[in-house]
């Protein structure tokens, strides 16, 4: 229902402890806008020496409000920004890595409980097999429902544009081209460090 949609603009060259604005983004489409909303979105960072066995330094954690990018009748992008501290000092043995997910939510709708007036009967309306097999997927991953009249989505202020780029220093360690790796569900950024002559 809810799916990555990439992440923004890269700086192309930073350095250790310096702090960068990870911006990820993640969609609903088609159909499944009016069943599905982002809620949050997850974020994890991890280092290895084998580029293609890295784990990670935490799970998805502490969710990042988003806020919707843009939205049409057929698809809804949310956006999240994230502050991910470089480490320091950076290693060269190691290939680093960031992931993200979106957290995705269930719209329910407030339709009233059907009533029978004349034989003064009610009848409420049954969760289907949808709504429980739902419900079941959200319990194994720990999501909690939430209201729904107001999805509490808050917008997060974007700062990438006070972030100002930092002069290259002569025989130091940098992140040189971190790259964006796309797979078959969410892609992730991958780099490593370089000795800068």
């Amino acid at each position: 229902m809810c799916k990555c949609d990439g992440f923004g603009p890269l700086p192309q060259v930073f350095t250790a402890g310096d702090t960068l604005d990870i911006i990820a983004y993640a969609k609903v489409e088609g159909g499944d806008i009016v069943n599905a909303a982002v809620e949050k979105m997850l974020f994890s960072s991890g280092r290895g020496t084998d580029p293609n066995n890295i784990t990670r330094d935490f799970p998805y954690v502490n969710p990042v409000d988003v806020s919707i990018e843009s939205s049409t009748a057929t698809k809804i992008r949310y956006k999240s920004t994230w502050q991910y501290k470089v480490p320091n000092p950076i290693d060269p043995n190691y290939t680093y890595k960031i992931w993200y997910a979106p957290q995705c939510v269930r719209k329910t709708s407030f339709a009233p409980a059907t009533t029978n007036v004349l034989a003064a009967n009610d009848t409420v309306i049954k969760p289907n097999w949808f709504d429980n097999l739902f419900a079941f997927i959200a319990k194994l991953f720990g999501v909690k429902p939430t209201p729904t009249q107001n999805n509490n989505i808050v917008p997060v202020q974007n700062t990438s544009s006070s972030v100002t780029p930092k002069p290259i220093i002569l025989n130091t360690f940098g992140f040189v081209s971190p790259e964006i790796v796309s797979t078959g569900t969410c892609p992730y950024i991958k780099f490593k460090s370089t000795v800068v002559f």
